[in-house]
């Protein structure tokens, strides 16, 4: 199994570079909190590939709980880093058609996923 990819590397820069040209001081928001979930989807993807490796190993070797135990664990980080991604995508397109509400939703969504992504923590502990 193969970790998410974070394809929002784009998408991160072209808000960074509407920032420092913006008079509005929302789209610094964006910027912000568009490089911190860059930063945790980054971190969940790397994350996610390690438990679905270990998922591998740990069903090769007969270890069906461990395997289980791995699998969810990987499920809850790439659900994290879609979210992210998401979050991302959204804060990108409210810098471009300037609505802040999109923002706003954004971090909704950014939120969302940083609950999976505190949820893996909470299964990983239970093996």
């Amino acid at each position: 199994m193969e970790g998410p990819e974070v394809p929002t590397e784009h998408l991160h820069e072209e808000i960074h570079r509407h920032a420092e040209h913006s008079r509005e001081s929302w789209v610094l928001g964006v910027a912000l909190s568009s490089a911190l979930l860059a930063g945790l989807a980054a971190v969940g993807a790397l994350m996610a590939g390690h438990h679905a490796n270990e998922a591998m190993l740990a069903q090769i070797e007969q270890l069906e709980k461990d395997a289980q135990n791995h699998l969810r664990t990987h499920q809850a980080l790439a659900a994290s880093v879609t979210m992210f991604q998401i979050a991302i995508a959204v804060g990108a397109i409210a810098v471009l058609i300037r609505r802040r509400a999109f923002w706003l939703g954004s971090l909704v969504v950014g939120a969302i996923g940083i609950v999976f992504f505190v949820q893996s923590f909470k299964l990983g502990r239970q093996y």
